[in-house]
């Protein structure tokens, strides 16, 4: 699924999705160009990432995950947090950041591509559950609602 991100008159805008995702936003910051990205992680250990896009403008844009828990669980990023999987050529990593066990992660993204495409990452982290429990996609598929995917678009926020 593809988004067309329309610039807005507001500073900031809300995306959200659906019943599962309906406690999850991505907000766009399109002047400082930052993009915020709900990550729920319930207490059974079940992660559910917001879908987002990364505009293509040929400008750096700071994406930051940060996780959610559900009730009691305040979940935490490993040291691993963000690992990108698979990318077109054209989306290029610019800057990691490592939070060192905290509730966010950042990475700085640059979209080039000249048409739709899609990269996909792992979430590594702890439930923060009192017993530790650990989860990433590629450890514990099962805990994924589904994978967790980045969307680029070709066309710039209008605007």
């Amino acid at each position: 699924m593809l988004l067309a991100i329309p610039r807005i008159a507001v500073k900031t805008h809300d995306f959200g999705r659906g019943d599962t995702m309906a406690d999850l936003k991505v907000s766009y910051d399109f002047d400082l160009r930052t993009i915020d990205v709900d990550v729920l992680v319930k207490e059974n250990c079940e992660v559910i990432a917001a879908f987002f896009v990364i505009p293509h403008d040929g400008e750096e844009w700071e994406v930051t995950w940060t996780l959610v828990g559900d009730g009691n669980n305040h979940p935490t990023f490993d040291t691993d947090g963000i690992q990108i999987l698979a990318k077109p050529d054209d989306l290029h990593v610019t800057h990691l950041t490592n939070s060192l066990h905290g509730p966010s992660w950042k990475v700085r993204f640059r979209n080039d591509c000249d048409s739709a495409n899609a990269a996909s990452y792992d979430i590594n982290g702890d439930v923060g559950n009192p017993v530790p429990e650990l989860f990433s996609l590629l450890k514990t598929p099962g805990h994924f609602h589904h994978d967790p995917s980045i969307s680029v678009v070709s066309d710039p926020p209008a605007g």
